[in-house]
């Protein structure tokens, strides 16, 4: 063994950079402009677990000047911020005051999202300290590691007695991030707010049903008219309560019990909204908070391992863990967009999940095409096939012409091969004919079909005489088609119910 001789030590320069590199790498972790304003949102919320004040009023201006950029403040009546250094620390909770204030980066990296070249934001605060004394603290870009100062004023700058406003100006890309992926046309500053304010009802919906918090959002053209929105709580359109229904429970993580509030639910599409609970793919699954506040939603693979799609669009589980204990909490991501997949609370939790619902249904009525219903006829029959039959989607018919036609549903059980043409609501002539060129494609191909499957809700009467003709007549190789019609629900599918 080589022995070790110390020499001496090199000290490692490791003072963050000052050229911009940090902080525009301290942003970047949002995907969108509400998500920024709510971290703002947060700390307002934070802030009233210390202020003598019972409802948290927060008002988002947004002001969108004639280059198209947009001017937004964050004003809230809470206690202020006490201690300015830890606020302005990275990675400091030595204030945290809530949940809500997990890791110590939210302002700071939200301020870098909002503005990353460092130069235009302002924070003005007033605590009840300050309010007595007649005074008020500003802190403005850039932020810095040397020098770094707030700037104290006499006076007032808030219309409450206490509270903070947080200034900054986005540019016409950020502020559009309200409304990405959304179809139609946003250009009017109106439709663009009224998102806004469903994503700030449907994050915070427990703390404004529970008057916890009052949410204004004031906008404007500039040099026009202000106009006003009151955030109201987004909440889904429940059809019915399913098993195991709404109940609560005290349920271990880890490092102790927490609070679990559940409601597993089937629910109808709320027209009142343009993006959250429209009974869509992407607007139901598993919904989980944590004391109240949004923080993971649309799960659904993640929990069941099982692919989703528009026959799963039903279901809604709302999960609220609710617990003073941060330490008992499934761990957040530190721009609170989600939770941190390797946290073993957060697999506890998906584990009790899937004992209270082991497998969801399907809703057949949900499915758009009939590929999601003879997905549904696999996995029914899935769990009767032996290790040595085959079951697909992707069987293919005259291969040896490189044409490979995809068959709608293979299935070679028991050394009986069986192949389907379904239609999701009526069969046609013409669905004969292409039954009859997936057998023929296969007797191509060396494989000798044994029945052919027409399946849809209903058969038209010139459909069964069409199949008695082709039935009459031999294959290449001398054999007779073997065609017979069914519907879903002959075949264990419920469509239609």
């Amino acid at each position: 063994m080589i022995s070790k001789i110390e020499t001496q030590k090199i000290k490692i320069k490791n003072q963050p950079s000052t050229d911009g590199t940090f902080w525009r790498g301290l942003g970047g972790h949002f995907s969108n402009l509400t998500q920024i304003i709510s971290e703002f949102v947060d700390n307002s919320i934070s802030g009233f677990v210390e202020s003598p004040i019972p409802v948290a009023n927060i008002t988002v201006s947004i002001v969108r000047i004639a280059n198209g950029d947009v001017k937004i403040k964050i004003i809230d009546n809470a206690s202020g911020i006490k201690d300015l250094d830890s606020a302005f620390e990275i990675g400091s909770i030595k204030t945290k005051s809530s949940s809500l204030n997990e890791h110590g980066f939210g302002m700071k990296h939200a301020l870098a999202s909002a503005n990353p070249n460092n130069n235009d934001w302002v924070i003005t605060t007033r605590t009840i300290e300050d309010a007595h004394l007649n005074q008020y603290k500003v802190i403005s870009a850039p932020y810095k590691f040397d020098d770094f100062e707030a700037t104290l004023y006499d006076g007032a700058d808030l219309e409450s007695k206490t509270g903070t406003k947080i200034e900054f100006t986005v540019n016409r890309q950020l502020f559009k991030t309200i409304v990405a992926g959304l179809p139609g046309n946003y250009q009017a500053l109106s439709s663009i707010v009224k998102i806004l304010k469903e994503d700030l009802g449907y994050i915070y919906s427990a703390f404004i049903k529970n008057n916890i918090a009052s949410i204004v959002i004031e906008f404007n053209e500039e040099g026009q008219e202000q106009e006003f929105e009151k955030v109201t709580a987004v909440e889904p359109q429940v059809e019915a309560t399913i098993d195991p229904g709404n109940s609560q429970e005290n349920i271990d993580l880890g490092d102790g019990n927490v609070v679990l509030e559940y409601k597993f639910s089937k629910i109808n599409e709320n027209p009142t909204y343009k993006k959250h609970y429209i009974k869509t793919m992407s607007t139901s699954g598993v919904e989980i908070r944590i004391n109240g506040r949004l923080l993971a939603d649309n799960l659904f693979k993640e929990i069941w391992g099982i692919e989703k799609h528009n026959s799963y669009n039903y279901l809604l589980v709302q999960i609220d863990i609710k617990s003073e204990y941060s330490n008992r909490l499934p761990k957040t991501t530190t721009s609170k967009t989600g939770l941190r997949q390797d946290d073993e609370k957060l697999s506890v939790l998906y584990e009790w999940i899937k004992k209270k619902l082991p497998t969801p249904k399907q809703d057949s009525k949900l499915s758009d095409h009939e590929i999601d219903l003879f997905k549904q006829l696999k996995d029914t029959k899935k769990p009767h096939i032996a290790d040595t039959d085959i079951i697909t989607l992707e069987q293919r018919a005259y291969t040896n012409l490189n044409e490979k036609i995809r068959i709608d549903f293979y299935l070679n059980q028991n050394n009986e091969i069986k192949i389907y043409e379904g239609k999701k609501d009526k069969t046609t002539p013409k669905d004969v004919y292409q039954l009859m060129m997936y057998w023929d494609g296969l007797v191509y191909d060396g494989i000798n079909p044994d029945v052919g499957i027409l399946i849809a809700a209903e058969h038209p009467k010139s459909v069964e005489s069409i199949v008695e003709l082709v039935n009459n007549r031999l294959d290449d190789n001398k054999r007779n088609y073997n065609f017979i019609m069914k519907t879903w629900n002959q075949e264990g599918i419920p469509y239609p119910n």
